[in-house]
């Protein structure tokens, strides 16, 4: 075992003390089924020599692992590569804009009028209740990534605006 003091520091070791230890050595205080689902990991990259990666709840800390093969000469599982990076503030931020979005669609869905938001190239991002009830017929049409022009011209095939009367494609302007 090698590692930088960042971890050495995060297993109370001395660096000096833990080059040449097993992980299972510097891992002992951890509870057996935390031990158990690392071991495991571990055994999946040496079985598949495949990354494995991974999220656990410490407490209040999010970490993240990065378990990585490091193949010899001949392409077999010599050792394995671990790292680790602490997501804790990126969880909470994450479940921040989370939050804000539902705030924003739970405020948007409550406008009296009908509301639809599209993006730089003209596809829906979201709308409103509302504008569905509006129209009936091109309920369906109203979901995210539709860009306008369908929704205007397949609503006007249905009938939606009587200013299109049988000429959807021509009032739509493709």
């Amino acid at each position: 075992l090698d590692l930088n003091q960042r971890m050495a520091d995060r297993f109370g070791f001395a660096r000096e003390e833990a080059i040449g230890k097993r992980v299972e050595d510097m891992t002992r205080r951890l509870t057996s089924a935390v031990f158990e689902k690392r071991r495991e990991k571990r055994r999946q990259v040496f079985a598949h020599g495949q990354p494995v990666q991974f999220t656990e709840n410490i407490g209040e800390a999010w970490v993240e692992y990065y378990y990585h093969p490091v193949l010899d000469g001949e392409g077999k599982v010599r050792a394995l590569a671990a790292f680790s990076h602490a997501g804790t503030e990126s969880r909470k931020a994450e479940a921040a804009v989370r939050e804000s979005r539902e705030l924003l669609a739970s405020a948007i869905d409550n406008i009296a009028d009908g509301f639809a938001l599209f993006d730089a190239e003209d596809r829906l991002v979201m709308c409103n209740r509302q504008l569905r009830l509006q129209y009936p017929n091109s309920f369906d049409l109203f979901v995210p990534g539709t860009h306008i022009s369908d929704i205007l011209r397949r609503g006007a095939e249905r009938g939606e605006s009587p200013d299109a009367d049988g000429r959807a494609a021509e009032w739509v302007g493709a």
